[in-house]
């Protein structure tokens, strides 16, 4: 057992420590180009990281260890966050503003439900705020894939590389919930 948790927790640490160095990489690259879709992704990388930092209790046991709060109820929050700003860097990257003003709009109004489900999240009990995310984040994961696959339909060339990194991340996260299970 100890050899399994061993190998475990080296996994999770090369994992946390790339997302870590992505963001790092993505900040430098924000503070020289300047755009603010790099911006997004490092919000969204750190939104992400710190859900997983959560999900394995690394956060508990080297972050927050005095806020029992941060590790008990803030799951909901970074997943909003996550579909925050997942949301802000799909839209942009994909340029759906000039590209599709339904898609734009659509985007629109899933945003603007996740700001509202934030302080339903924080204030809301656990298990209901946790619900409510998921929704969210459901939303948010059809919404991408639709907005991807119509990049692709109307041939525009970064939404090939998009849809890639959203299927190999989704599988990812099947993966860590089948492995998990």
């Amino acid at each position: 057992y100890l050899v399994h948790l061993a190998d475990q927790r080296l996994l999770i640490g090369i994992f946390h420590g790339g997302a870590f160095f992505l963001m790092l990489y993505n900040i430098g690259l924000l503070l020289v180009m300047r755009e603010r879709l790099y911006l997004y992704y490092v919000l969204y990388v750190g939104s992400f990281l710190l859900i997983s930092i959560n999900a394995t209790g690394i956060g508990f046991e080297f972050f927050w260890r005095d806020h029992f709060w941060i590790q008990s109820g803030a799951m909901p929050l970074f997943i909003t966050s996550c579909c925050i700003f997942g949301l802000l860097f799909s839209r942009n990257l994909l340029d759906l503003k000039a590209r599709s003003r339904t898609l734009f709009r659509f985007s629109n109004i899933i945003l603007g439900i996740n700001l509202l489900a934030i302080p339903f999240c924080a204030f809301l009990p656990y298990s209901i705020g946790v619900r409510l995310a998921m929704a969210n984040i459901l939303f948010a994961i059809v919404y991408a894939l639709v907005a991807g696959s119509h990049g692709i339909l109307t041939r525009y060339a970064q939404a090939r590389i998009f849809m890639i990194a959203w299927i190999a991340l989704l599988g990812s996260g099947i993966g860590f919930v089948l492995t998990a299970a």
